[in-house]
């Protein structure tokens, strides 16, 4: 994810081709470890992050139209970790959020498709477009679960391979 080279030109290849639909939460899990009640106690815990885009997308076209819907998919994660639990255990993870997104573009004219701009487009510009949304769900279901905030930054710069999950 961060250490491929990005190519300008098919991006604006896609990003001619492509008008945003909209960004749609399409799955997500949330779970609190039993033993964890984060009102009641304070731990020292860590945060990992994790955050990929999932490989493919989907294209809908009807043929009596010009253009068509292209569907990216986008994946994020948060945990909140108690290090002085071994990573195998089950009290590791202390808390998790994850979640799938979707995000749609309308595709002007079907001529303009090109399937190695889209891949192109779905590892570089995807995940800028999904980004606050996750953050305001992460935000937002923090609050619901009674945790304390866990910060998301406000623009995503990539991750390592271990906060990435890849």
């Amino acid at each position: 994810m961060g250490g491929s080279s990005v190519n300008k030109e098919l991006i604006q290849k896609a990003a001619k081709a492509l008008a945003p639909v909209g960004i749609y939460l399409n799955s997500s899990e949330i779970r609190l470890h039993p033993d964890f009640h984060p009102r009641a106690e304070q731990k020292d815990l860590r945060v990992h992050y994790k955050a990929r885009h999932l490989s493919g997308f989907k294209f809908i076209s009807d043929e009596n139209e010009a253009g068509g819907l292209v569907i990216f998919f986008f994946e994020a994660g948060v945990r909140l970790v108690d290090d002085k639990a071994d990573e195998e255990s089950d009290d590791f993870v202390q808390a998790e959020i994850t979640a799938i997104f979707s995000s749609e573009y309308m595709l002007r004219d079907k001529e303009a498709f090109d399937e190695e701009a889209m891949a192109e487009f779905l590892a570089h510009n995807v995940r800028h477009h999904v980004w606050p949304y996750w953050r305001e769900y992460v935000q937002s279901t923090c609050g619901r679960m009674g945790l304390p905030i866990i910060p998301v930054p406000h623009q995503f710069y990539g991750a390592s391979k271990k906060e990435s999950g890849e």
